[in-house]
């Protein structure tokens, strides 16, 4: 069944900042080559956080250096190499790459990460100095993987340059360091700070669990953390705890990742032209919701769509995906981006008029590319 063609894809190189446009780009288990490659560490807790907690991010854009991550199957084209919303120019890359040496601060018992690199004629390396910290261990990150980020004001710094940590820091109002994706085995770089962690972690696997947690929660401390987590106000419904992802209990994002839950976030035409009635005086714009793929439903199609899409496979282009939960929305919606002012009753709608959920999850059956145009198919 086609339900329509793919009219954005996006792909967004830091966690919670500004993404980049694109014509196309290769799509595999881990979902679209360079999404949410790097993330921001809250050196006070030393958990890896977001928009979530530092609104400002949302208002800030990165890209990658060259305009692609370093791997042989990345073929990517950013749309009139400009990232969308700012007038930053992110050119191809050509060989040859030189790799840079960042060094990765280590936590107790931590073993040293490598970020693998393509075999290719033998590069150049050169040393960053970043503030240290015990027991330092470093991981070679090469060149074209590494993001330049443009603040609000316009200025623009480098992953690579020695004062990012110092100047991401002084623009949050907090001590931060950023951080590109270490392995899944590093667990205690993804883990939740606070006590118990591990073994609420290995309760919440269990959905009985997180049945009894969503039931006793607003009897509990918890139910002021969750409000806080998904912006909810007190006359408000909490998501349903059930249907998350059991690790995201022990975890601040699934181990080898940055993402919020899933690889893929897919948004239809037809779910914001829903809210647009409901709504009117928002701008349902799609960049407030951080899709990967917005598809352009085809003729007919109306309503939110995509919610009904749970447990289906859908072929797009070269890629199949395998849908998952709906997307739970947070206060993210809301904050302000490059071009749209803050607006609170967009979330206050989806949490009333679309049952708190707005797009859909999914992970990846099968990858390879996706572009511009590629029809969208529902197969099963």
């Amino acid at each position: 069944m086609n339900v329509g063609i793919v009219r954005e894809v996006w792909r967004y190189p830091v966690k919670s900042m500004g993404g980049e446009r694109m014509e196309a780009c290769e799509v595999t288990q881990s979902g679209l080559a360079g999404d949410r490659g790097w993330a921001l560490r809250d050196e006070a807790s030393r958990e890896i956080r977001g928009g979530k907690k530092w609104p400002a991010l949302m208002q800030c854009q990165a890209g990658y250096v060259g305009g692609g991550t370093d791997t042989e199957a990345v073929m990517v084209s950013v749309v009139e190499g400009v990232v969308e919303g700012t007038d930053t120019e992110f050119r191809s890359a050509e060989p040859p790459q030189k790799s840079v040496s960042v060094p990765v601060p280590a936590e107790p018992s931590q073993k040293s990460v490598s970020v693998p690199v393509p075999a290719e004629p033998p590069r150049k390396s050169v040393s960053v100095p970043v503030p240290a910290e015990p027991s330092q261990k470093s991981a070679s990150v090469p060149m074209s993987n590494h993001v330049s980020i443009r603040f609000p004001d316009g200025s623009v710094i480098a992953s690579d340059d020695a004062n990012a940590n110092d100047r991401l820091s002084e623009f949050l109002g907090a001590r931060v360091s950023l951080w590109p994706v270490q392995p899944a085995s590093d667990k205690a770089h993804y883990r939740r700070r606070q006590p118990g962690a591990s073994v609420v972690g290995w309760m919440g696997r269990s959905k009985t669990f997180r049945r009894v947690l969503q039931a006793v929660a607003p009897y509990t401390p918890l139910n002021a953390q969750l409000r806080g987590e998904f912006s909810r106000e007190a006359d408000e419904p909490i998501p349903d705890l059930a249907e998350l992802p059991g690790e995201l209990f022990e975890f601040a994002t699934p181990p080898g990742t940055y993402f919020d839950a899933f690889p893929i976030h897919l948004l239809t035409t037809a779910s914001l032209d829903a809210m647009r009635k409901v709504n009117p005086e928002a701008a349902w714009d799609a960049r407030r919701f951080r899709p990967n793929l917005l598809i352009e439903t085809a003729p007919g199609i109306e309503g939110l769509v995509e919610r009904e899409w749970g447990g289906r496979t859908i072929r797009i282009g070269g890629v199949e995906l395998q849908c998952t939960i709906p997307t739970v929305r947070c206060g993210m919606t809301m904050h302000a981006q490059d071009g749209l002012p803050k607006d609170p009753s967009i979330l206050r709608s989806i949490v009333r008029d679309a049952a708190q959920n707005f797009g859909i999850y999914a992970t990846v059956v099968d990858g390879g590319r996706v572009q511009v145009g590629d029809s969208v198919e529902i197969i099963s």
